[in-house]
């Protein structure tokens, strides 16, 4: 299962460095997000507080038609939340967001589906007291996305927002009529080269 992952992130990286044909373009995006977990445990459901989190990756815009760009991504995100009882949940992935983005000339609007691999998750108590939860939660999250992009200096600049929102259930072991998933929204800048 790993290595079809691996293959997966090896894929989606050759896409984005492939040579750029005209109109097609690469390029870099770093943001912030904030994010929370969404659990349901034997029916009662409860969200975690908001926690900042980073992004930070490459895209390629791959032109489709006038108003239509495919735009894969390769990411690193940080997500989590932060529990009620205090303390905090930190959830690395490498992110593969597949998107199309529906453009006029400086605004877009983005929607396409999100598979991530996660490689580290940490739990922190009130006290910074660290424990691994990687053992507690699935390797793979699949999540939805939507949002908006505005173009400037010549189209080269970009800044955006966006919502991601969780399809599967993150937690290994969930006992039944229970799921915990993530979700978040991101701002970012990006340069296109």
């Amino acid at each position: 299962m790993r290595k079809k992952i691996l293959l997966l992130f090896i894929l989606a990286f050759s896409l984005l460095t492939a040579q750029a044909q005209q109109k097609d373009r690469v390029g870099f995006k770093a943001g912030a997000g904030i994010y929370r977990q969404n659990s349901k445990i034997n029916g009662d459901q409860e969200y975690t507080d908001f926690k900042a989190g980073v992004m930070v990756g490459l895209f390629k815009e791959i032109h489709l038609s006038q108003f239509v760009n495919f735009q894969p991504e390769l990411m690193y995100l940080r997500m989590g939340g932060k529990p009620k009882k205090g303390g905090k949940i930190n959830l690395d992935y490498i992110a593969v967001p597949l998107l199309f983005k529906f453009h006029g000339k400086n605004f877009g609007f983005l929607i396409g589906p999100q598979a991530s691999l996660l490689f580290k998750a940490e739990g922190a108590d009130a006290f910074d007291n660290k424990e691994d939860l990687k053992d507690e939660y699935k390797s793979i999250d699949i999540g939805a996305i939507a949002g908006f992009e505005w173009s400037f200096a010549k189209q080269r600049g970009l800044a955006g927002i966006r919502y991601q929102a969780a399809i599967n259930d993150v937690w290994k072991d969930s006992p039944p009529k229970s799921f915990l998933k993530n979700n978040g929204v991101q701002v970012y800048i990006g340069f296109r080269f």
